[in-house]
């Protein structure tokens, strides 16, 4: 699952050398240290039309465009942060996002808990070389029958997690990280439904990546965990004992893990 998540603009070259995002587009971009999905921010998004890839601000909860009340459509957002990547094509609330409107959502880390000893222990997830990245996603149109305004609100794709997260997230859910080239079919409007589900099929390799502890935090308290030192690491000495008596974690996991 990834129900909170970093963008951070710090090192973002590869994006731009593989034509994800222009310098301007990332110029009208602000850090954004803390989102909680349940707040519902504007997020940073890539569509692509007429070629280009277009950046966007849309809601992080997606509205299916189907919905008819206020009431319907602010309990579909927060069932829908996130979106099985199985089953997109398949399930209602998602089947036209899927086939015509898909999105990149730019990252730069996300937080996870492991739960050690009957308490939480929050990780922030990155790649090992900090580099901003891109995750998969659907995006759709909602227009309020009472305002008349028309709201953009998107999902996050998820899949079955890879070994690291796997071994500190036992729900097993981790969102569909994009390489670069992938990243540019997934959102050509022309790639073919097959492609798209072999795309977010694959799985990014747990070497590629970094987990650490990090301090304790209200993940209610939106504003106070929207500060650069959320991200920043903390040791919790007791974790090598329940890492050392936890099935899922072996050296080769370890070795991607400061606790």
């Amino acid at each position: 699952m990834c129900f909170f998540y970093s963008v951070k603009k710090e090192k973002s070259e590869e994006l731009v050398i593989n034509n994800l995002i222009t310098q301007h587009q990332l110029s009208l971009i602000e850090d954004v240290y803390f989102a909680n999905g349940f707040s519902h921010l504007k997020m940073p998004v890539l569509l692509r039309e007429n070629n280009e890839n277009y950046l966007k601000y849309y809601s992080w909860g997606l509205i299916p465009g189907f919905c008819k009340t206020e009431s319907e459509a602010e309990r579909f957002r927060n069932m829908n942060l996130n979106a099985r990547s199985e089953t997109i094509f398949e399930k209602k609330s998602f089947e036209n996002a899927a086939k015509k409107m898909r999105c990149l959502v730019l990252c730069s880390g996300f937080f996870e808990f492991y739960d050690g000893g009957g308490k939480k222990y929050p990780f922030f997830i990155s790649l090992k070389n900090n580099g901003l990245f891109v995750f998969a996603g659907i995006w759709d149109s909602w227009i309020n029958r009472v305002s008349g305004e028309t709201v953009h609100t998107f999902s996050i794709l998820t899949q079955e997690t890879n070994s690291l997260i796997g071994a500190l997230h036992k729900k097993h859910r981790m969102p569909v990280f994009l390489n670069f080239d992938d990243a540019q079919k997934y959102i050509n409007p022309e790639t073919s439904q097959s492609k798209i589900i072999e795309i977010t099929n694959k799985r990014i390799e747990f070497e590629k990546l970094k987990a650490q502890s990090i301090a304790r935090f209200n993940p209610k308290m939106s504003e106070q965990n929207n500060v650069e030192k959320i991200s920043a690491f903390y040791s919790y000495p007791e974790l090598s004992q329940y890492f050392r008596y936890d099935k899922d974690f072996n050296d080769e996991i370890r070795s991607s893990l400061l606790y």
